[in-house]
């Protein structure tokens, strides 16, 4: 349900991202404001389907997939850790490094293909996720590997950012504990 949340929320904002990323689009739309300025030019139904929400179920998948994964897995590669006497935000942290890695370079392809969908504009025919990997993946010279050209950044900020926010949400929720515990 969260990866839902997410996508319905945050969906708005990375294709906007993106847009703002396709180097082929910057003479056009040079800024925030003038793609905000475009998708509103396409009425409500066309800001949902071809502006804001363009790309959207691939996003779904993807963020879904994503918080299952993460969700999935955090608890067990915490309490293992938890397990061996250290402090008690370091099991949090590497838990959800660890975590945030692994579920980043299972899904960066998806990645890579919503950006590549996402950063076609207006009444252009969005490619299909086919189309667009193959389009991908004859960008990048057939090569697997290629796939994964610039995602090193994406994955250090996915372990970062999922170590943090777990380590941070731990510590949020012993002191909640502990408050509890006192009132009772």
């Amino acid at each position: 349900m969260s990866g839902v949340v997410e996508a319905v929320a945050l969906s708005p904002f990375e294709r906007v991202q993106n847009v703002l990323q396709d180097a082929r689009k910057q003479a056009c739309f040079p800024s925030t404001f003038s793609i905000l300025k475009e998708f509103n030019s396409y009425g409500l139904w066309g800001r949902l389907s071809l502006g804001y929400y363009r790309g959207f179920w691939p996003v779904l998948v993807r963020n879904s997939l994503g918080s299952a994964l993460y969700f999935s897995f955090k608890d067990p590669i915490q309490d293992g850790l938890a397990r061996q006497g250290l402090p008690h935000w370091v099991p949090a942290l590497v838990s959800g490094s660890v975590n945030g890695t692994i579920t980043c370079l299972i899904l960066y392809p998806l990645i890579v293909l919503v950006a590549n969908m996402q950063s076609h504009i207006g009444w252009q025919r969005m490619p299909s996720l086919w189309a667009s990997a193959q389009d991908v993946w004859d960008t990048r010279g057939r090569k697997i590997l290629l796939i994964y050209r610039g995602g090193s950044l994406i994955v250090l900020r996915s372990s970062v950012t999922w170590g943090l926010t777990t380590a941070i949400h731990d510590f949020l929720q012993r002191k909640a504990h502990t408050k509890k515990e006192m009132k009772d």
